[in-house]
């Protein structure tokens, strides 16, 4: 079982996909550090700090009109 995970993780290791999504990775936490972009997280306003934003208010069907 040892040598089948260590088989698994070199062909993992040298896949050119993985090296490309680690340069891409790479770039974007340069561009993170230089403040051009910032790391993806829960953005979405909740439902209980609705009442903070203010002239916030979520759309109902009544809201949209065809």
């Amino acid at each position: 079982m040892i040598k089948e995970v260590t088989e698994h993780k070199n062909r993992f290791f040298h896949d050119e996909r993985v090296r490309e999504f680690e340069k891409m990775n790479e770039k974007f936490e340069e561009l993170v550090k230089k403040g051009i972009a910032r790391k993806r997280g829960n953005q979405l306003l909740s439902a209980s700090d609705a009442h903070l934003v203010p002239g916030f208010r979520p759309h109902t069907p009544k809201d949209i009109q065809t």
